[in-house]
């Protein structure tokens, strides 16, 4: 370090003093002359771009901060401009680009227009601050995407003729849907006091004698909530909003995929057991009908019997006279 480039980063103090303040800094500091050619760079700086002091006295800056954008500003700085500092990218030998933040001002006592820089690498908070404005992104595209699953989900579940009840791990109603409500005689504003141990009453659910409360440790909603799968269980319900009650067919399983709590789909089955009902009664009805034909016929063929002896024994008779 000479005594020249001591006494333009201050000429107020001691030349070896002012490079041991300097030098000590974590910040890159160089002073520029007219020509923004380098006359000081402390010891930060030549660490920072793995160069000796003496690669870098009198060379310009421009080999070691290749950045127009950089030069411009400096030049500003010289003519008087109001800007201090400037964000900029640019090559460095030996490191490859990297993003600057440069801070200059004139040194009032320089008769050579001289210039104090300092240099702050800020790759890595730039880095840090994209990163940060991608999460927020991606949180945001998230979000949007749960909003519009959200609305699909409800929009599906509106527009099923199916009813959906969505319980979570204590039996608490989570989701449900129109059809639901309509089935189980449920409004609204009820839905969230249902309680497990009160399902079969709130539900209203009743065996095939339609009179005997379906047990609720066997309703298909309570085995899911244990983990088990139920299928095609029907059950009997009849309410305020059907008080001639409906044969509904109930399927119920476990969330899935990390969720606790169960789902169970039911339908309106009244009619197609109707239909069924009828069916069976009339195939009862033919069984029936069959069985009183053979009884017919048994009767009919043990009575013949005793004219066909008679006819059978004349016939041989009439035979041996011949």
């Amino acid at each position: 370090m000479t005594t020249t480039a001591a006494y333009a980063v201050s000429s107020e103090l001691p030349a070896t003093l002012a490079q041991g303040i300097v030098n000590q800094w974590e910040e890159s500091i160089l002073v520029l002359d007219h020509d923004l050619i380098i006359t000081f760079a402390n010891q930060f700086f030549c660490s920072w771009i793995g160069v000796e002091w003496s690669t870098l006295a009198s060379r310009p800056l421009q080999e070691f901060l290749g950045s127009k954008e950089i030069s411009d500003f400096l030049r500003g700085v010289q003519g008087g401009s109001a800007s201090r500092n400037v964000q900029a990218n640019c090559s460095i030998p030996g490191i490859g680009k990297r993003s600057l933040l440069v801070g200059a001002n004139r040194l009032l006592r320089s008769e050579q227009q001289a210039l104090l820089l300092s240099v702050q690498d800020i790759t890595n908070q730039n880095l840090s601050r994209s990163a940060m404005s991608r999460r927020v992104e991606v949180a945001e595209q998230s979000d949007q995407l749960q909003r519009k699953e959200a609305e699909l989900l409800r929009s599906v579940m509106e527009s099923s003729g199916d009813g959906i009840f969505v319980s979570d791990a204590r039996g608490n109603c989570v989701l449900w849907n129109q059809a639901c409500e309509e089935m189980l005689g449920l409004k609204p504003e009820s839905v969230n006091h249902l309680s497990q141990g009160q399902w079969s009453e709130d539900f209203e659910a009743y065996l095939d004698d339609k009179e005997t409360p379906f047990p609720v440790k066997d309703l298909p909603l309570s085995r899911a909530l244990k983990g088990e799968c139920s299928k095609n269980v029907e059950l009997w319900v009849r309410n305020k909003t059907r008080p001639h009650g409906l044969w509904i067919s109930v399927n119920a399983s476990p969330l899935t995929r990390g969720q606790e709590g169960a789902i169970s789909t039911f339908r309106d089955i009244t009619f197609s057991k109707h239909v069924k009902d009828e069916l069976a009664a009339q195939a009862e009805e033919v069984a029936r009908s069959n069985r009183e034909l053979e009884q017919f016929a048994y009767v009919a063929a043990h009575d013949l019997q005793e004219p066909l002896r008679m006819v059978s024994s004349l016939c041989a008779t009439v035979g041996q006279a011949l």
